[in-house]
Order: C-alpha cells, then structure tokens, then sequence
C-alpha cells in the first residue's frame, strides 16, 4: 500500500463474488482458477483508477480512491472486464459492488486494515 493514500473526502469500493461459497464446495479447481483472474480484473481496474487495495478477505475487495469519480470508474471498468471474461466451467462470475463516499482519515494506530485503519463520519449505513 502507498503512502499517498486518500484523506479529507474518500471514496470506498466494496465487492465480493456472488455465490462464491457454492462454487467453491461444487467446482473447487474451476473456482481457483477463476478467483485468481477474478483477483487481477478487480486489481487492475482500481489501481488504473488511482486506487489503492486496502483489504482482500476471500474474494472480498476493500479499497479506496481520492475522489468518487475514480471509485465509479473502477467499478464500471471492473464490471465491463468481469462480463467479458470467458469463464469456463465456473459460468460467469457475477461481483456485487458498492461504493460509499465520506470524510475520512486515516487513523493515528498505523493500521493496515481498511476498518481500522480508517475513521469515517457518517458510517456506511448497512
């Protein structure tokens, strides 16, 4: 991670594979596969972006941008390739996507992890 990360007003990007616990018990080495180009579509279009990947649990992306419109642009691009990717055995690969846009900073602790190392205000509603 950068040290020029986004401060003042912040864009958050979150996504996570849809169905993926399915599709790892029925189809484990179909599923590495696509996880793994899954991982590098979802890097791509958010370090072109100007965005920096906070937090990668799963299949699960947490990342921030310094403006909202670099955020949207990540997720569109991200979406595009996802859709155009042949899959193979595993079927399209469908990411939710949400984004949240607030005032941030990062807090004093030094922590590398996007929940804790960020205050936001006001909080992500659920």
């Amino acid at each position: 991670m950068g040290t020029n990360l986004p401060t003042g007003t912040v864009t958050f990007l979150f996504t996570d594979i849809e169905g993926s616990t399915r599709l790892w018990q029925e189809q484990p080495q179909a599923m590495a596969v696509s996880h793994e180009r899954h991982d590098a579509i979802l890097r791509q279009a958010i370090e072109s972006q100007h965005g920096y990947v906070l937090e990668i649990v799963g299949d699960a992306f947490a990342a921030a941008f310094h403006n909202a419109m670099d955020g949207l642009q990540a997720a569109l691009s991200a979406q595009r390739s996802l859709q155009a990717e042949a899959w193979g055995e595993t079927g399209a690969i469908r990411v939710r996507m949400g984004l949240h846009t607030g005032a941030a900073e990062i807090a004093g602790d030094g922590s590398k992890h996007y929940h804790e190392g960020y205050t936001t205000w006001p909080p992500p509603s659920a």
